[in-house]
């Protein structure tokens, strides 16, 4: 998963300011935690952290529980977004830009949130610091300069109580909670608040396709594998694990029966942001393995959902093998626990690491394993994308694009 923040221009109202700031698996809906502020919904950040609704009503007020490293909040809150079909449901907050939870999550190795005598959700924190502080930033900007008349409280928004009539809970299973509006009045308020909820995923994906992005764009533009997460987040959200499609199933679906895969890998992001992945348009939950740079000539971050088990221990170390051919590599990787993915392997793979030329190798797929799970990965298409990734990355010169 993937810290990302998006600056843009919202549609509603025209030409508000509004940012996002998203943790999630790039081009899936797959996605933990959301904040915006701006936009529709005023400058004061709200924040929906991926939670199972599936017992609770829409709207239930709840409190919040966090808990990172020295620091201890309870957080007001609201159920939220149990018929959502675009963005994450779980629990919502209302956070001023000054509140202590953004310095905690700017600092922490993880944060660990729940309701009280429920399941404890962990957020993995690792490369969060410079989104949240952008995020942050970019809010309290926006709250200087609002009129008065449009200053906000940190409460959860009301006006996300009418959610659109998908019976689906983004990442978790849920209730269905029956039919639309019964009036037009109704039928206003779901067109406004699905708006809300859209706004930032189309503004996002038409700043990373214009070629001629301005500066405020390119933002957008960089973070694509963020914005492609939100645009699927109607396709599959809210299928619980028996829905899901098998997670062991090569990205894009079955061998043909002459045993060739569809190219699938592409790559998402520029320069140092640049992530390559196993799948291309409309993934969902189809991402077998994600590549990340964490920065020129730099060892890139490496996770296999696709060898994801649904018993572990977060953060224990344990042999993760991958077989490519004639070829099989093992390298200790640490576990982290993904929600609904499962217990999940990652690794750091060097530019030198021979796996990557394996990869490249034209093989059309390999089989990974971990704790004890066999699974496939496609590997058509993986030469280019990770050609492009390995320029992006500064790893075919020792520097990055920006230098050459």
């Amino acid at each position: 998963m993937t810290w990302t923040v998006n600056k843009f221009e919202s549609d509603t109202p025209d030409g508000t300011p509004m940012a996002v700031l998203h943790y999630g698996i790039p081009e899936t809906d797959a996605v933990a935690f959301q904040a915006t502020c701006g936009g529709p919904d005023g400058p004061v950040p709200q924040a929906v952290f991926w939670y199972d609704i599936t017992e609770l009503d829409e709207g239930d007020q709840v409190s919040l529980a966090v808990v990172s490293d020295g620091f201890e909040d309870e957080l007001p809150g609201k159920v939220y977004g149990k018929e959502l079909e675009v963005g994450v449901s779980g629990i919502q907050v209302g956070l001023d830009a000054d509140a202590p939870v953004w310095t905690a999550m700017a600092n922490g190795p993880q944060l660990t949130y729940g309701l009280a005598g429920g399941k404890q959700e962990k957020l993995h924190l690792d490369g969060a610091a410079e989104a949240v502080s952008k995020f942050v930033s970019e809010c309290k900007a926006m709250t200087s300069t609002a009129p008065q008349d449009q200053s906000a409280t940190a409460e959860p928004k009301d006006s996300q109580d009418e959610q659109t009539t998908s019976s689906e809970n983004t990442m978790a299973p849920a209730e269905s909670m029956g039919a639309g509006a019964d009036s037009e009045d109704n039928a206003a308020r779901v067109a406004n608040d699905d708006a809300s909820a859209a706004a930032a995923m189309d503004a996002m994906a038409a700043a990373a396709m214009e070629s001629d992005a301005t500066a405020a764009d390119q933002d957008a533009a960089d973070a694509m594998a963020s914005d492609a997460m939100d645009s699927a987040a109607s396709g599959a959200g809210g299928a619980g694990a028996d829905d899901m499609p098998d997670p062991k199933m090569p990205a894009g679906g079955s061998p043909d029966s002459e045993g060739e895969y569809e190219a699938l890998w592409s790559t998402a992001g520029e320069n140092e942001e640049i992530v390559a992945i196993d799948c291309s348009d409309d993934c969902e939950e189809d991402i077998g393995i994600i590549i990340a740079c964490k920065g020129s000539g730099k060892p890139a971050e490496v996770t296999v959902n696709a060898a994801a088990s649904q018993t572990g221990e977060d953060g224990a170390e344990a042999p993760f093998t991958i077989v490519i051919g004639e070829d099989s590599f093992t390298r200790n990787a640490r576990t982290v626990e993904f929600g609904m993915i499962g217990f999940t392997p990652k690794f750091s793979m060097p530019q030198d690491d021979p796996i990557l030329e394996a990869l490249q190798s034209g093989q059309h797929h390999a089989s990974v394993e971990f704790n004890g799970e066999v699974s496939d990965i496609n590997l058509e298409g993986a030469r280019e994308a990770l050609d492009s990734f390995k320029t992006n990355c500064g790893w075919t010169t020792g520097v990055s694009p920006e230098q050459q």
